[in-house]
């Protein structure tokens, strides 16, 4: 419990400091702080959600206690649980690494996809709208809210 508290702080931290940095810019619709502002509340409120969870199960815990019943212990993760977080880090390894070859937008959307497929196991047309509404976001955040241009890849792309 101490280290989402501690995180939550960092949070508020790291979005107080990223303020005096400015939200806005003059040529710009961002400033220099409002990544960093976002961040730090994108932070704080996963910390928030994890707190709730264990003052949660805290008070099931203790409920349980009170009625004279065992709390059920939670089973060591094992190997088939690691898994998933090999494959995805294997996934996005792969995706960078044929970034230069054919470009940001195509490669990012198809790590979502793979992802989504063989790593959730979605449906099929699940995953297509996921890789669609990523490649969708990349360019609304990159191209026009930030004008900022990808580099071409080596295929032109």
């Amino acid at each position: 419990m101490a280290f989402p508290a501690f995180l939550l702080i960092l949070g508020a931290a790291y979005a107080g400091v990223a303020l005096s940095y400015g939200l806005t810019a003059e040529t710009n619709p961002l400033g220099p702080g409002a990544a960093p502002a976002v961040m730090g509340l994108l932070l704080m409120a996963g910390c928030l959600i994890l707190l709730a969870q264990e003052f949660r199960g805290y008070r099931r815990a203790k409920a349980a206690a009170a009625e004279g019943r065992r709390h059920e212990q939670e089973s060591q993760p094992g190997a088939r649980d690691l898994v998933k977080p090999i494959l995805i880090l294997l996934i996005l390894v792969a995706g960078l690494m044929v970034t230069p070859l054919i470009g940001m937008m195509i490669a990012m959307p198809l790590v979502v996809l793979s992802i989504a497929l063989f790593v959730e196991r979605l449906k099929p047309t699940t995953a297509l709208i996921m890789g669609a509404v990523t490649a969708l976001m990349l360019w609304l955040v990159f191209d026009l809210l930030l004008s900022v241009r990808f580099p071409n890849s080596l295929m032109g792309l």
